[in-house]
């Protein structure tokens, strides 16, 4: 659990109350990515998965109590959980 504590702690660092973030969205929204806010190894992976700047992504579901969102970005479907899903700054189509 300690490791998992000191991750959110780095998200928390990375993180930015500007602008509007998947987790803002509604389901079946269409956006553009503005900024990805995470540290360089989760930006990354999130690239590799389609999710970078300028790229479309969509809101398929939001699971109970937001901890999960189901987005569709390059043509795949990815779950990510809301500690990433708030780093990815978006911009509404």
């Amino acid at each position: 659990m300690r490791g998992f504590r000191f991750l959110l702690h780095i998200f928390s660092l990375f993180r930015i109350d500007d602008g509007m973030n998947i987790g803002d969205l509604k389901r079946g929204t269409r956006a553009v990515v503005t900024a990805v806010k995470a540290p360089p190894l989760w930006r990354e992976r999130l690239r590799a998965l389609g999710i970078e700047r300028g790229g479309e992504i969509s809101l398929l579901k939001r699971f109970p109590r937001g901890r999960t969102y189901l987005v569709a970005a390059a043509g795949s479907t990815v779950a990510l959980g809301r500690e990433v899903a708030e780093c990815v700054l978006v911009r509404t189509l």
